[in-house]
């Protein structure tokens, strides 16, 4: 007999961008498909205003791909 096996398969969601002059926690959610509380969290900032220039950060994305 043979058992059947689930295999997940795990992928990255996560983009590296580099933070642009004029840039926003919500326009880079918005542009990437995250969320602003999901890129906060992420990269350990306090606060929106938090966000500099030329700094590399993290933007999660949401496991299912949205339509």
């Amino acid at each position: 007999m043979k058992a059947l096996v689930a295999v997940k398969r795990v992928v990255d969601y996560n983009v590296k961008v580099r933070v642009k002059s004029g840039d926003s926690v919500s326009k880079l959610a918005r542009v990437h498909g995250s969320k602003s509380e999901w890129i906060l969290a992420a990269n350990k900032l306090a606060s929106p205003a938090a966000l500099r220039a030329d700094a590399e950060i993290f933007i999660p994305q949401p496991e299912t791909p949205s339509r």
